[in-house]
């Protein structure tokens, strides 16, 4: 982590808002540990974002600028540095808080696949480039899972590749994580995703694991259900939500899995959280797989299933 005072001396952005103090940011908003608390002259407090280059810096600046209604407004860039709205509100105490919101968490994902396919997600290089990178990440999650069951890991890697096989790996602009604490709801009511660095190029969908989760793991739920049915909805006031079909939604949940299953065992981080999640990966590769129910095709205008390749534009 970059030192406080170290960045204090170079005097960051006193054209814009003369800073202060500078300290590390903890807790919800701190997230990826490059974070600080900055406080200007007049009183009024950002989040100080250090990115790890300035290609990061610049990513992250125009996606901030992309969808402003639901990220914190970016005040200035310098060079690796990005100076953010400092957002007061509530933090969801748990996934419950964030159900009245499924509409505007389908919208905000359609605008995120949508403004990553204007710059390119669905590229040939890209694409080929994000496939290479996520089969080499399988190969190393999948190794770490044989150590914990070796028939597991078998099932999963055959599993995947009827389902690549189906769907490949469709690329596209992503948010990682969809856990409560990357979410603030301001005094307006309004949601944000707090998270900015959280944006990555990834397989489509993977990034909403744990949302497309809930709705299988409880089928039964008519809570669920209609968080389900309210997120499509919002989804496709913006684009196509053809390819949120039940199987693609499984597809997508398995490789959430298999990743926060290799971190954790890797990382030895949350490991009291590892066998709801291997149990849920059982169910998945196991006969009888657990499903998300979706809409017919006549609720929100899901004529289709995604091809193969077809997110690939020209080159």
């Amino acid at each position: 982590m970059p030192d406080p005072q170290a960045l204090l001396r170079r005097r960051p952005f006193a054209a814009v808002a003369p800073l202060v103090r500078i300290s590390p940011l903890s807790g919800d908003g701190a997230h990826s540990g490059g974070a600080f608390l900055a406080e200007a002259e007049d009183g009024r407090r950002f989040k100080l974002r250090v990115c790890r280059s300035r290609r990061r810096a610049r990513q992250l600046e125009t996606t901030l600028r992309a969808v402003p209604e639901f990220f914190p407004a970016l005040v200035a860039r310098e060079g690796r540095l990005l100076l953010i709205e400092y957002l007061d509100g509530e933090a969801p105490s748990d996934r419950k808080r964030l159900r009245p919101y499924a509409s505007d968490l389908g919208r905000f994902y359609a605008e995120i696949h949508r403004r990553g396919a204007r710059r390119g997600a669905g590229g040939r290089l890209r694409t080929l480039l994000e496939s290479l990178r996520i089969r080499l990440q399988l190969v190393r999650q999948l190794r770490v899972l044989a150590r914990v069951d070796a028939g597991l890991a078998r099932q999963v890697r055959a599993q995947l590749t009827r389902w690549r096989g189906s769907y490949g790996i469709p690329v596209a602009l992503e948010l990682w994580d969809t856990h409560k604490a990357n979410f603030l709801i301001g005094g307006d009511g309004r949601l944000h995703y707090v998270d900015e660095d959280g944006l990555h190029y990834a397989m489509r969908g993977m990034g909403l694991g744990k949302l497309l989760a809930d709705p299988g793991v409880r089928p039964g739920s008519p809570k669920r259900t209609r968080e389900w049915y309210a997120f499509c909805e919002g989804y496709a006031q913006v684009g196509d939500a053809g390819f949120l079909t039940p199987e693609y939604c499984a597809y997508a949940r398995l490789l959430e899995l298999i990743r926060s299953i290799e971190f954790k065992l890797r990382k030895d981080q949350r490991v009291h959280k590892l066998d709801d999640e291997l149990a849920e990966l059982r169910e998945l590769v196991g006969p009888g797989i657990k499903r998300p129910p979706l809409p017919s095709d006549d609720d929100f205008g899901l004529k289709r299933e995604p091809k193969p390749g077809e997110l690939d534009e020209p080159s």
